[in-house]
């Protein structure tokens, strides 16, 4: 396979056996290896950084021989980095100081779903049109300039753009891939060529916000503050989510919530607002700072994160958690320790420890 791979590519193909190897590929070198997000069949083409002009080509074949040799479900995707060479480019800013508040106010994220509308939703190249301001209860509406300290956009890996390689030079572009996504060819390169001339128009005005960034700021925050309006006090809280149960240390007493509520609400409205969750208990427990959620029920968990997760089902993206007695279907499990009997299909797993009592339940 990698000789076949290699010779319709042009280049050297190294064919490795673990998921994540140690070799860096070049622009000479590439490399094939497992990636079990897909299964145990599905294998990833790593390339090293390549030049606009040559990886289009390589792009093309690569794109060709997956069509002939093998095939692309929905499970696939194609994911490509972008970077500026600054000694061909002296007048263009590097990429790691680029503007990322900024690059999302403006980036459009319909000319990719347009093209490719079975990813918009996907949880793994998850939407970064989220603007956080550092407080969501404060009114926006007097707002009249954007101080990008103030607020906060999406950086993680399952991000339809993941900042956390700009540091290293580059960003990564994940919002591609489906089934057949190889024969779509045309309709990859006119969003790498968007992404390419947007990025190159964002690095140029990098310090500079617009009066359109202001008003798509002010719309952004405007749905924020709506949302965040029933987060104001415990009983207007209770009155529009009957069936979340709150407590403090195990206690429902109104008094005491009311006394910890400013410190609950901020994770009751991530909950809420970004991962779908409207039932279930939440315990905020005083002497571990932490907080523990039990039969919550979520199929759009966008980040469930730093919690203990006990009697649960839930889709979506899960980091730092302990979880217990869960249903997890169709997820990202990353640096969580899955402690007992919880059942997982079809998930992706990544450093996270298995307790023995688990390990009948975990079906990938």
């Amino acid at each position: 396979m990698c000789e076949s791979l290699g010779k319709s590519l042009g280049k050297k193909v190294i064919l490795f056996n673990k998921y994540h190897s140690s070799f860096v590929p070049t622009k000479d070198t590439f490399k094939l290896e497992p990636d079990y997000s897909g299964g145990s069949k599905m294998v990833e083409l790593i390339t090293g950084p390549l030049p606009y002009f040559e990886a289009i080509p390589i792009l093309i074949k690569a794109l060709r021989w997956i069509d002939q040799n093998g095939y692309t479900d929905k499970k696939c995707a194609f994911q490509f980095g972008i970077s500026m060479n600054t000694s061909i480019y002296p007048d263009i800013p590097r990429v790691d100081q680029l503007n990322m508040l900024k690059f999302v106010l403006g980036f459009d994220e319909n000319f990719i779903y347009q093209r490719f509308p079975e990813r918009e939703g996907s949880l793994y190249a998850k939407s970064i049109k989220r603007i956080i301001p550092t407080n969501k209860f404060v009114d926006p509406s007097g707002i009249s300039f954007i101080d990008k300290n103030l607020f906060k956009v999406p950086v993680e890996k399952n991000m339809g753009v993941n900042f956390l390689k700009l540091p290293s030079g580059y960003f990564e572009v994940r919002y591609l891939g489906g089934k057949d996504y190889q024969k779509k060819y045309s309709l990859i390169k006119e969003i790498i060529d968007y992404i390419v001339t947007y990025t190159v128009q964002t690095l140029k005005s990098n310090t500079y916000f617009s009066d359109n960034d202001l008003k798509i700021l002010k719309g952004f925050l405007n749905e924020t503050y709506k949302s965040s309006s029933t987060f104001i006090d415990p009983e207007t809280f209770q009155k529009k989510y009957p069936h979340m149960n709150v407590m403090v240390d195990l206690r429902s007493d109104p008094q005491i919530l009311r006394s910890f509520f400013l410190n609950i609400r901020e994770v009751l409205y991530d909950l809420i607002v970004e991962n779908s969750i409207s039932e279930g208990l939440v315990n905020y427990d005083t002497n571990l700072g932490k907080f523990q959620l039990r039969e919550i029920k979520t199929d759009r968990a966008y980040l469930l994160k730093d919690y203990d997760i006990l009697d649960s089902s839930i889709t979506g993206n899960i980091l730092n958690c302990r979880l217990y007695s869960c249903d997890i279907k169709d997820s990202s499990i990353e640096d969580c320790d899955l402690i007992t009997h919880n059942e997982v299909e079809r998930s992706k797993i990544m450093y996270t420890d298995i307790m023995y009592t688990n390990l009948s339940l975990i079906h990938i």
